[in-house]
């Protein structure tokens, strides 16, 4: 089992802001198709005013 351990996919989420690896999300937010995960609320402010994620939407009132 220890042979193939490098085929075991890794279940372990990244921060999509600063690139952490963490287990589990505390924060999340989805933007149109694709879900996006924080390690804290910080990253998820900055990633917010960097302008990631932003979708072409003509809707005013869709913030990511």
């Amino acid at each position: 089992m220890g042979l193939f351990s490098f085929l075991k996919k890794d279940n372990r989420l990244k921060c999509d802001y600063c690139g952490r690896i963490m287990e589990n999300a505390p924060y999340s937010k989805h933007g149109g198709t694709k879900t996006y995960y924080f390690c804290s609320g910080s990253c998820k402010k900055n990633f917010r005013k960097a302008g990631f994620g932003k979708q072409n939407s003509n809707c005013p009132t869709c913030g990511l």
